[in-house]
């Protein structure tokens, strides 16, 4: 998700920052700054609670992620690969065998297919696109 917010001035802006924070004039409302009209509509001070419907709203419940996936990506040893073959074409032959080693293993066939997101998230930390 991504929020643009535009402000005509620096006053704009800490004017739209304290309404949306709840700290000017009445909850949810600020006064236009000289004559001018807000940069936003005024935002009511609501709690907001990430839980999904019906789950526990009180303080220390826990959260809940409604419709955010939370399984893992699962990669092939042709993924990992492939996104290994990128570091070596760039010449990082010894970074790529010190990851293996780190790994407990000589060549990506022993990688442990348990071990291949984990392996995954350190191609991507070099900089290999997978």
């Amino acid at each position: 998700m991504e929020i643009t917010i535009t402000c005509k001035s620096y006053e704009e802006l800490v004017q739209f920052a304290e309404t949306l924070l709840g700290r000017s004039g009445a909850a949810g409302t600020a006064a236009p700054a000289q004559g001018r009209a807000p940069a936003a509509p005024a935002v009511p001070n609501v709690p907001v609670t990430p839980n999904a419907p019906g789950a526990p709203t009180a303080p220390g419940a826990p959260v809940q992620n409604a419709g955010v996936p939370t399984t893992a990506a699962s990669y092939t040893q042709e993924d990992l690969a492939k996104a290994a073959i990128t570091l070596m074409d760039s010449g990082r032959q010894a970074e790529l065998q010190q990851l293996l080693t780190g790994f407990g293993v000589a060549s990506l066939p022993e990688l442990p297919a348990a071990r291949y997101g984990e392996f995954a998230t350190a191609l991507r930390t070099m900089g290999a696109p997978i």
